[in-house]
């Protein structure tokens, strides 16, 4: 199996017929039907379904189309860092962000790290925490920012920061409040107002409601907090995130959920037993060096 193959394999599941794939890989149609033929002989299994007009993937085409993307973006990063070894550039490193995490507090440690490896180079890769670990598991990154809970057993782990949920919303929805972020509010005093709520804390804030004896309004549940965020300025209602996601809040108030089940923790992480590159070793200490607890 050959990643000339593989990439020819995922031009085809992309393009729906071998005609389009072969005009785009500037190839003619019959050596490109030839490698796909060869390419399911070597795997044993019908890779297509050929219709008269269109081609899409079988079960075992899309069970490969998901390793041969893994496989050829493991090739560009291998190729990248080869090309920045070669220009005398320290390396590149990658990076996994969940969108709660990514605030200013992250982006400070990023930036110190910046200054303290002047040729430092990113490549920064944005998903939930299951989809970022994901990432670390298949070596497409070196370290990961995710927040708990997770239940990966072989990371090396160091905390960030400690957080908390925190609903932010137009300043008519919390009148006669003041504007710091300061003020503390309980998940019953949230509950009669429309909700946009991130899914990872769905579950938790019904119990929590229940328990106080309540029906949340939830408008709206989704997976980014920075699309909450969006949400309660265009006056949606009033979206629950994580404190460290309201660097993206202006012109919102802010009050912090003072219940102990809505905090987590912020960890970077990286696979156990897995040698670092020294420039992602040195970002590494530097971030750890500069978590906020």
């Amino acid at each position: 199996m050959e990643l000339r193959q593989l990439r020819y394999f995922l031009v085809i599941a992309e393009e729906g017929s071998i005609s389009a794939a072969a005009r785009r890989l500037h190839l003619s149609q019959p050596p490109l039907s030839r490698q796909m033929s060869l390419l399911e002989a070597e795997c044993g299994m019908t890779l297509f379904h050929r219709g008269s007009r269109e081609i899409t993937l079988t079960e075992a085409g899309r069970l490969l189309q998901r390793y041969a993307s893994q496989m050829l973006e493991t090739e560009d990063s291998i190729k990248d860092e080869m090309n920045d070894l070669k220009k005398g550039r320290r390396g590149v490193v990658r990076i996994g962000l969940i969108s709660s995490a990514a605030g200013d507090a992250v982006f400070q440690m990023i930036g110190r790290a910046r200054k303290e490896i002047p040729d430092l180079q990113l490549r920064i890769y944005e998903g939930n925490s299951y989809e970022v670990l994901d990432m670390l598991e298949n070596e497409k990154i070196d370290l990961a920012v995710v927040r708990t809970p997770f239940a990966e057993p072989h990371l090396q782990k160091v905390l960030l920061r400690r957080d908390c949920l925190a609903a932010a919303g137009l300043p008519e929805l919390f009148p006669g409040s003041g504007g710091t972020k300061t003020i503390r509010v309980k998940a019953a005093d949230l509950a009669a107002r429309p909700l946009i709520l991130y899914r990872r804390w769905e579950k938790i804030f019904r119990m929590q409601c229940e328990q106080e004896g309540v029906a949340p309004q939830i408008f709206c549940i989704n997976d980014d907090a920075r699309t909450a965020l969006q949400m309660a300025k265009s006056g949606l209602g009033t979206a629950l995130v994580p404190q460290s996601a309201l660097s993206d809040a202006d012109g919102l108030l802010c009050r912090i959920l003072e219940e102990d089940v809505f905090q987590s923790d912020v960890y970077l992480v990286s696979r156990e037993g897995r040698e670092l590159s020294e420039t992602a070793s040195a970002v590494r200490k530097i971030m750890a060096s500069s978590a906020v607890r």
